[in-house]
């Protein structure tokens, strides 16, 4: 039996500083089944965190111009919630669904994107934590993530200068990191997602696309670890 980490036991810098492996994270904001993920990852990295350093790396699903309206998007969810609740234990809240009955909200991770990479640059050591609580908020409360509010209100206790984040939130720089983000993922050819990849030395190996338990991943990291 595995001891549930709280969320302070997930802190894992973006930035390497060390020799260890790295296991590269591809999420989107808006990814159902990147939320429904997200316990499993947080179990993951309690497992692995003397083994293997963690990288999040923005994919840009539903990001820019391939965001759509809800309208388009909310019959899709509304089918496959129930798996994946039932496969992980992650509930979408009444404020959510609500939600998905606003046709024109722009179900678009631009904003999240950027704001993600702003807190690998300020907080590395926050990432995971701050890509969860979007998706806590989102997927579980409702929340606007198209607000400034809303990321104001997640970074509380992150002891970043309000009003600095605000400002880069809203800048070309950051915009042109989160787009960086998805043409790099590329790289790693993911078909689904959640995804990862186990980066030892010079070589990148695809382990998983889509969802798995956190004993399943620290199996496959450690399969590769021994090679």
């Amino acid at each position: 039996m595995i001891n549930q980490p709280t969320i302070n036991d997930v802190i894992i810098r973006h930035q390497p500083t060390t020799n260890k492996p790295k296991l590269i994270y591809g999420y989107d904001t808006l990814c159902g089944w990147c939320y429904g993920f997200s316990e499993e990852l947080k179990k993951a990295i309690h497992l692995l965190k003397n083994e293997v350093d963690f990288e999040l790396v923005n994919v840009g699903l539903f990001a820019g111009i391939r965001g759509p309206k809800m309208g388009y998007m909310s019959s899709h969810i509304r089918r496959n919630m129930q798996s994946v609740t039932d496969r992980t234990g992650q509930i979408f809240g009444e404020g959510f669904l609500k939600l998905l009955d606003s046709i024109n909200y722009p179900y678009n991770s631009m904003k999240a994107s950027v704001a993600i990479e702003i807190v690998k640059d300020l907080r590395p050591e926050k990432v995971f934590d701050f890509a969860a609580k979007i998706q806590e908020a989102f997927f579980g409360e409702g929340k606007d993530i198209h607000s400034d509010e809303f990321y104001l209100d997640l970074i509380g206790d992150y002891d970043i200068s309000l009003d600095q984040f605000v400002e880069r939130l809203h800048s070309n720089c950051y915009e042109n990191k989160a787009q960086k983000s998805f043409y790099d993922i590329q790289n790693y050819g993911f078909r689904g997602y959640p995804a990862s990849a186990i980066k030892i030395g010079n070589s990148t190996k695809v382990l998983t696309e889509g969802f798995v338990t956190a004993e399943k991943l620290a199996h496959l990291i450690r399969q590769e670890l021994k090679k």
